[in-house]
């Protein structure tokens, strides 16, 4: 398994507290032993999404957004999105500057290293593999949110 593709499946976790927690998601996977395995990778793989989110920050939001309005996840935010699109971003963007340190990544990677799917690991190797960020924010936010039920 890629470090990469690994590291995906922390990207699937909700890492924007703007947006809603994990709980507040979906229910987590059951653990993969795969995954388990190679927590080292998998932090290490984990880190890497994480700070290219941060990287892209200004497309990764909206598309954050967008994706959490199309899913009404958490309760709420699609009224929200749809009455000041803006307003929500901008609040999701300074969440996001306080969550999305090196030291809460690292927590989150630790936490999220017992879960993976090879499909979600397969889509998000895909994802890292995008080279700008515009290319990027969107494949891992349709993959986040194919990990999220209401």
């Amino acid at each position: 398994m890629s470090r990469i593709a690994t590291a995906l499946i922390l990207a699937l976790a909700p890492l924007v507290a703007a947006c809603g927690t994990a709980s507040e998601a979906a229910p987590a996977p059951a653990p993969s032993k795969q995954a388990a395995s190679t927590s080292g990778d998998f932090q290490t793989a984990c880190m890497a999404v994480m700070q290219r989110n941060r990287t892209c920050t200004d497309e990764f939001i909206p598309a954050l957004v967008d994706m959490r309005a199309s899913k009404d996840l958490p309760a709420g935010i699609a009224d929200a999105v749809a009455k000041d699109r803006p307003a929500v971003i901008a609040r999701a963007k300074e969440e996001w500057a306080l969550d999305s340190t090196d030291e809460v990544f690292a927590r989150q990677c630790q936490t999220l290293g017992q879960y993976a799917t090879p499909e979600n690991i397969a889509a998000g190797e895909a994802c890292m593999a995008k080279t700008t960020c515009a290319e990027y924010s969107p494949c891992i936010v349709t993959v986040m949110g194919n990990t999220m039920h209401k």
